[in-house]
């Protein structure tokens, strides 16, 4: 996803984010869908910048995420300029 509230409840999108003080600020940012955490991954190699949400333990011993919204930090920038071209 391109766009996640902050801790002051500001929507800001990814490409807003300076790499350096969002890691040394180690600000917090949490899904406008289901509200959880959700933190910045800038300068992808295969991809466009984005958030993505962090992975939960499950009792199996695998990880989940729990939002409707998971599929769309899988984007890749192909996608996203296809997406793009069709408003």
């Amino acid at each position: 996803m391109e766009k996640a509230f902050d801790y002051n409840g500001n929507l800001v999108h990814i490409d807003d984010l300076d790499p350096i003080e969002s890691i040394i600020r180690r600000d917090h940012y949490y899904c406008p869908v289901c509200r959880q955490g959700v933190f910045p991954k800038l300068n992808c190699k295969e991809k466009i910048n984005h958030f993505c949400h962090y992975k939960f333990k499950t009792n199996e011993g695998g990880s989940k995420i729990v939002c409707k919204n998971d599929w769309e930090h899988e984007m890749s920038i192909w996608h996203k300029q296809w997406q793009d071209r069709f408003g």
